[in-house]
Parts: C-alpha cells; sequence; structure tokens
C-alpha cells in the first residue's frame, strides 16, 4: 500500500466512521429519556466484566482425593476407571454450582484495582441459573445480597421473579473492600434446587469506557487488519513475480516458436503436392 494510497484509505476511513457516528448520535437524541439513559449506560458503552476465580484446578484435586478413596473402599475394574473418575468429577463439580432450597451461596469476585475508577457508579450484576424442573409459574423467586466478604455495608435487593435459562442483568451497589473484593451472595427462596453454571452463572459488569473512545478503537482495528492484508497481498505478488514473469516469457515464446513453424510446415505441404 503506497503513500497515496495509504492517505486516501485513512480518509475514506474516517469519513465513513464519521458518519456512521454522528447518525448514531443523532437517532439517539430522539429516543425518549428513560430509553436514552439504558442506551448510554447499557448499550452504548466499554464495559469490563469480572467473574469469580476459576476452581477447576480446586475440582481437579478433590476428583482426585475422592477418587483414591472409592478405590480403596472398593475396586473398580480396569475398564471402568475413566467412568467412574468422570461421575466423581460432575457429583464435586455439581456441588460447587448448586444452590440447594432455602439454602445460599456467596461469590467473592476480585475487582483489583477497579474499585478506584469506579466514582459511585452501580455495577451491573449478569446471572443465569438452570433448574431441574418448571415451576408452575415458569419463574423463581431469588433474593441477592450485596457487600463486602467481611465487614461492611449489606445491601439486600427486593426479590426477583427469575426465569431459568436465561441471563438477567440489573444493576448492583459498588459496596467493594479495600481490597477491591466484592461479596455477591444468592438465597434461594424456593422448593427447588437452583444450579448456577461455572462459566457463565455470575458475572459483574463495570464501566470502562465511553462509546467514542470504543468506536476509535474498532475503527483503529478495521485499519489494522486493512495494513495486514495489504502486507500479505504485497508480499505475495512480491515473491511470486519471478515465477509471473517466467511464465509470461514462455508464454511468449511458446507462440513466437509456433508463429515460426507455420510457414516451414506450409512450405513443406507444398513441395510434396508438386511433387
Amino acid at each position: 500500500m503506497n503513500r497515496i494510497s495509504r492517505r486516501r484509505f485513512l480518509k475514506t476511513l474516517g469519513l465513513s466512521g464519521a458518519g456512521v457516528y454522528g447518525l448514531l448520535q443523532w437517532r439517539a437524541h430522539q429516543l425518549a429519556i428513560d430509553q436514552q439513559r439504558v442506551l448510554r449506560s447499557e448499550v452504548l458503552v466499554a464495559r469490563g466484566s469480572v467473574r469469580p476465580k476459576n476452581i477447576d484446578s480446586l475440582i481437579d484435586e478433590q476428583t482426585e482425593t475422592f477418587f483414591q478413596q472409592r478405590l480403596q473402599k472398593s475396586p473398580v475394574a480396569k475398564a471402568d476407571l475413566l467412568e467412574v473418575r468422570r461421575q466423581i468429577r460432575e457429583q464435586i463439580k455439581a456441588e460447587h454450582q448448586i444452590v440447594p432450597p432455602g439454602a445460599q451461596r456467596t461469590w467473592n469476585l476480585q475487582l483489583g484495582h477497579v474499585k478506584d475508577s469506579l466514582a459511585d457508579r452501580p455495577l451491573q450484576l449478569r446471572s443465569k441459573f438452570n433448574a431441574a424442573d418448571q415451576s408452575t409459574s415458569g419463574t423463581f423467586v431469588g433474593l441477592w445480597v450485596i457487600g463486602p466478604p467481611a465487614k461492611g455495608p449489606l445491601s439486600r435487593l427486593e426479590p426477583m421473579s427469575l426465569a431459568p435459562e436465561t441471563f438477567h442483568e440489573f444493576d448492583i451497589p459498588a459496596n467493594v473492600d479495600e481490597n477491591g473484593v466484592l461479596s455477591v451472595t444468592f438465597v434461594n427462596l424456593n422448593n427447588m434446587a437452583l444450579l448456577f453454571p461455572l462459566d457463565e452463572g455470575i458475572e459483574v459488569l463495570y464501566h470502562q469506557g465511553g462509546f467514542g473512545l470504543n468506536f476509535i478503537r474498532g475503527l483503529g482495528i478495521i485499519f489494522c487488519w486493512m495494513a495486514l492484508l495489504a502486507a500479505l497481498a504485497y508480499s505475495y505478488a512480491r515473491h511470486h513475480a519471478e515465477d509471473a514473469r517466467f511464465a509470461f516469457g514462455t508464454g511468449r515464446r511458446v507462440s513466437a516458436s509456433r508463429r515460426q513453424t507455420k510457414p516451414f510446415a506450409a512450405a513443406s505441404a507444398n513441395s510434396g503436392c508438386r511433387a
């Protein structure tokens, strides 16, 4: 990509990006006030996320411990060792996900240095759970308690009617302790156990930046991808230029030899006819 093409591409990308940004802002101002608030806080915003600490290593350690205890109590056929280990692991994994009826489960999320940049902004909690059976109303009642893991003010949210196998997102107070740890507790008020998946059951979202900066970052990513494709195309053309010239030269020589053999063949044919 030469200098002129690069300038032209940057100009086109900048004008297109400015047009899209302006049109989006113009359309956003035509929405209702409450819809604009949702748009600014949940859609046109850059958000970071924090999830509970990965406990796969802990599950594997507990699985190995219970597996060895199982072998000591009753021997297992060699062909069934993998299946027995898998069943033990699934049982232990379920214990870390299930909230029995009338019980509660607490997740401690490490926000770290993010706590210094919250600036009294509310956090968002995104949750998802599964149920073994459907309730009569199709929803389950859940009570959330937010606060530091040790001492500090606890915020008890109003009981919510939540549907299973669906992501729920709502605001929570930023009750983070001095170490940047946020405690999220769910109280199961139902007569049925609920299961929060380890990978997507609990997630806390926090404000990370505005839409303008994120939009510019996206344009920069597009420019980097286009520059990479141009560099690959240039490298391919440069390495295969000799092959192309060789093929073109060979084609020209073959065509020239054919043109030279045509008069000779015609003269030989005429001589044969005279004889």
